[in-house]
């Protein structure tokens, strides 16, 4: 009986301190399961039993009931969906396109998109809507014109589903059309219109060319053809100058050989003055 009851007691001082420390760790854990953390750019939507609290919680650190409540993070920061869809163009020719959508859920819906639809809301609520916004938009273009003028239907399109996706509590950000497909038949007659705009562009860019360098060359001719009139102008002129002063020199000639022909041999007498006055100068005696 002596040997048992040491025994007992040795026993029992072992069993304390593992007792102690399982205690501490289990506090531990239970203090740990009891605080949650919501990161950065998203909010906390707190479930009791499954069921949702009234609320939103903020980015930290909050406690919660370890076993009897969860938190589930809502993202707020900018996300991008990629949706295929096919819709008809104006001009009746099937539109096969791939979007991009960059969206954000604003805080202030966080509670109510998650209560009323839950995490599926980017299949419940914006598939759908991206769907009924390109077959609108697609209606009112040809299919040409979806294809020349894409950066104006990316804008309708995001304009027009901004406006819907604001009534849900969601923002869209930018919106991308990734792709533009259409069928076999449609894309083989664009590319054979192209080629006949692009030879009928050749065409008339030959034609320009030909029209100018004609009027380049005539004009060219029109040109020479002044500078040789020009010149015969100035050489007509020259000539008829030579003619001018070759007659004033033989009609002076022949004034003067005329002259010599009447000449007496007498010496001329110099008359000085006018009718009124003056002298008469005999010069023949001077002559020798």
């Amino acid at each position: 009986m002596d040997d048992y009851t040491p025994r007992k007691a040795k026993v029992a001082g072992y069993k304390l301190p593992v007792v102690i420390g399982t205690m501490v760790i289990l506090i531990f854990l239970f203090g740990a399961m009891s605080l949650t953390s919501i990161p950065v750019g998203h909010t906390g939507i707190l479930l009791t039993f499954g069921r949702v609290q009234e609320g939103a919680l903020s980015e930290g650190l909050h406690f919660i009931i370890p076993f009897a409540q969860q938190v589930v993070a809502m993202d707020n920061r900018v996300q991008i969906l990629e949706v295929y869809t096919q819709a008809f163009s104006r001009d009746i020719q099937t539109v096969s396109a791939r979007l991009a959508v960059n969206y954000q859920i604003r805080r202030e819906y966080t509670f109510e998109i998650y209560r009323s639809i839950g995490l599926n809301f980017e299949s419940v609520i914006i598939e759908p809507a991206v769907h009924e916004v390109l077959k609108n938009i697609s209606a009112q273009y040809t299919a040409e014109e979806l294809i020349s003028l894409r950066a104006r239907v990316s804008d309708e399109i995001m304009a027009t589903l901004n406006e819907e996706m604001q009534k849900s509590g969601i923002t869209v950000t930018a919106l991308n059309i990734i792709d533009f497909d259409f069928t076999d038949d449609f894309i083989r007659a664009v590319e054979e219109k192209q080629i006949a705009e692009q030879r009928q562009q050749q065409a008339d860019i030959d034609n320009v060319t030909m029209v100018l360098r004609s009027a380049a060359e005539a004009e060219s001719i029109t040109i020479l053809a002044q500078a040789q009139a020009e010149a015969l102008r100035i050489i007509a002129e020259g000539v008829a100058e030579s003619y001018r002063l070759q007659n004033e020199y033989l009609t002076e000639l022949n004034v003067l050989l005329e002259w010599i022909g009447q000449w007496d041999g007498a010496v001329p007498l110099v008359q000085s003055g006018g009718d009124s006055g003056g002298f008469i100068l005999d010069v023949s005696g001077l002559i020798r």
